[in-house]
């Protein structure tokens, strides 16, 4: 539905490309986010297959058709078949519900039965059939988000922006939504780009995931295989927080790396194939990190600091002179041994690790 080729956008004035010679293939039905830090070219992407931006060079086809090419083909945005989706919403509060969700069908011309038929059926289908005549300054702020939705997707496109829709969302209606958009387009099957740095929408709402660094694709993957099999440190670094230590690498073991690090020998993921000799870092992530019992085999942790945070409790420590973090659920017998007695030492095994090039 969408082949973006060796895409490159230089703002002027820059010292840096925005898009640095990106390139990403996404499948019909396919839900693809772009998630990495601010100014890391993920919106700037996404503007550029709107038609928002003109790219330096490259070619973006959308369905099969050329709607950029460095060599002069630039189709305008309307005539693109996009819907999308902004951080803003763009509601107009002098309108209703249905006259918001309609302004797209209208605006092309469309016929007064199809703009009253596409328009009830977007908002049937985002769950505020009974809103159209709503005033659309009395909706809350999860409402307008489904407004916006609706009015996408009533223009039937054939492929949908979203450029962090949710971030105006407090937190619990935030996870709310993003079972509620994921269910939403894959039932329609929708194919949609979605722009966010929150790891969280990413993993939840993504059948692909594009981190993004410096206007390139980092690691392209689904997000458990680009969480558990980092490619490069910015990766490893960038998805959840991590212990990390420098290991050499012993040899491959099935699937794993055995690594020789200052915590022992630890079976690490990976997502290449390292020799025996080779220099890696090590990253071991908090939830990895589990007690037990002192007499059993595993590393004697020094604590430092020992943190009830509501659901978990949170502990850090010195072992083998590399500082671990981990997390424990509460209301266990160990959360409870380490509240009530603070003790000085944790012993720790390593359930899992991963591995990237040093």
């Amino acid at each position: 539905m969408l082949e973006i080729k060796n895409l490159r956008l230089t703002y002027a004035g820059a010292d840096a490309p925005a898009i640095d010679n990106l390139s990403l293939s996404v499948p019909d039905g396919t839900i693809v986010t772009l998630l990495g830090e601010s100014g890391c070219g993920k919106t700037s992407t996404l503007r550029s297959v709107a038609g928002l931006e003109t790219p330096d060079s490259g070619e973006i086809f959308i369905g099969g058709q050329a709607v950029f090419s460095g060599a002069g083909a630039v189709v305008p945005p309307y005539r693109r078949q996009i819907g999308m989706v902004f951080q803003s919403y763009a509601i107009w509060p002098h309108k209703t519900v249905f006259e918001n969700v309609a302004y797209g069908l209208r605006s092309a011309k469309e016929p007064r039965t199809v703009v009253v038929e596409r328009t009830t059926w977007a908002l049937s289908t985002v769950g505020l059939g009974d809103f159209a005549q709503r005033s659309a300054a009395l909706l809350s702020g999860g409402q307008q988000q489904r407004v916006a939705l609706a009015r996408a997707l009533a223009t039937r496109p054939r492929l949908l922006l979203l450029d962090e829709p949710l971030s105006n969302l407090d937190a619990k209606l935030r996870e709310q939504m993003r079972f509620e958009l994921r269910r939403i387009l894959k039932d329609l099957g929708i194919t949609a780009i979605y722009v966010t740095h929150d790891q969280e929408d990413a993993f939840v709402l993504s059948d692909m995931t594009a981190l993004m660094n410096r206007g390139r694709i980092e690691q392209l993957g689904a997000p458990n295989d680009i969480y558990q099999r980092p490619a490069t440190r910015f990766v490893a670094e960038f998805l959840g927080q991590s212990c990390r230590t420098e290991g050499v690498v012993r040899g491959l073991v099935g699937d794993r790396q055995m690594v020789d690090t200052p915590l022992g020998s630890l079976a690490c993921l990976s997502a290449r194939t390292f020799a025996a000799g080779d220099k890696v870092i090590v990253y071991v992530r908090p939830e990895e990190l589990q007690p037990v019992e002192e007499a059993s085999e595993g590393q004697a942790v020094s604590l430092e600091r020992i943190s009830l945070l509501g659901g978990v409790v949170d502990w850090e420590g010195l072992a083998g002179g590399v500082r671990l973090r981990g997390t424990v659920p509460t209301g266990t017998q160990i959360a409870n041994h380490l509240v009530s007695n603070r003790p000085e030492k944790l012993t720790v095994s390593i359930r899992n690790a991963r591995c990237v090039p040093a």
